[in-house]
């Protein structure tokens, strides 16, 4: 309390866990109070910010096997693209995904800026809910483009963190967000658990398990996290609590 940051700095230019998270790049004054209102007003408030809920977008359907009404992840190159204009001009962004199996349509509503975005012969993954009958369809699908190497990020293609949030913070934001402060500051928060408490229950250590948390490889590394950081949740309670029945035995 009382310290001074730059605006925009780095979180490892600093304890991470003591700096207000305002001062982390890309957050500001404004979405800062935003966050304040969900309990994050530190970085290490984010790090233990933990999700609602994960969604499984690590098995890629082909798209001959896509179902409406199920939720899928698909990878496939745009085929085709256009803008077409509804009534009152609302802007409908259509495109043609395909793999060597069929193909598949996206559909985004109020986003004309997606039709520059969206290249042909690029390849993407998709993931949302299935819709239609004779011509399948995801509506606003979450979208992340095929890196060089072959790999996708925060959003598809693994077990992607759901969060509890106000309408104003987006997932996908805060996905980044947390992806960045874990990679900064994760290794420099405090462990609360010895080494010899953390053999004896095979226990992770603390930075693994905040990573686990948010981004976890598994379901098994999930649960071994959960675990650990419910144990530690319990002890620091139960610490809590003995010093305050000693203090009052003191008086």
């Amino acid at each position: 309390e009382g310290t001074q940051y730059s605006e925009g700095m780095t979180v490892s230019q600093a304890r991470s866990q003591d700096v207000a998270i305002r001062y982390v790049k890309g957050v500001g004054p404004a979405r800062a109070a935003l966050l304040a209102q969900l309990g994050i007003e530190r970085v290490e408030d984010a790090l233990y910010y933990a999700p609602r809920r994960y969604e499984d977008r690590s098995r890629l359907v082909a798209i001959r096997d896509l179902k409406a009404g199920e939720l899928a992840s698909v990878r496939a190159k745009i085929l085709a693209k256009g803008v077409r204009r509804a009534r009152r001009g609302l802007a409908i962004v259509e495109a043609a995904f395909g793999d060597a199996s069929g193909v598949v349509h996206g559909v985004w509503f109020h986003q004309p800026y997606l039709a520059q975005q969206l290249r042909i012969g690029e390849e993407f993954v998709l993931y949302g809910k299935v819709e239609g009958r004779r011509r399948l369809q995801f509506v606003h699908p979450e979208l992340e483009r095929v890196d060089e190497d072959g790999d996708s990020s925060l959003h598809t293609g693994r077990i992607v963190p759901v969060y509890p949030l106000t309408s104003r913070v987006g997932q996908r934001w805060f996905r980044s967000l947390i992806a960045r402060l874990v990679e900064e500051s994760a290794g420099q928060a405090r462990d609360a658990l010895p080494q010899a408490l953390r053999e004896r229950h095979g226990f992770p250590e603390l930075a693994p398990a905040l990573r686990q948390l948010h981004f976890p490889d598994s379901w098994e590394a999930l649960e071994a996290a959960k675990r650990r950081l419910a144990y530690e949740e319990l002890l620091l309670l139960q610490l809590v609590l003995a010093q305050r029945r000693a203090r009052m035995v003191a008086t």
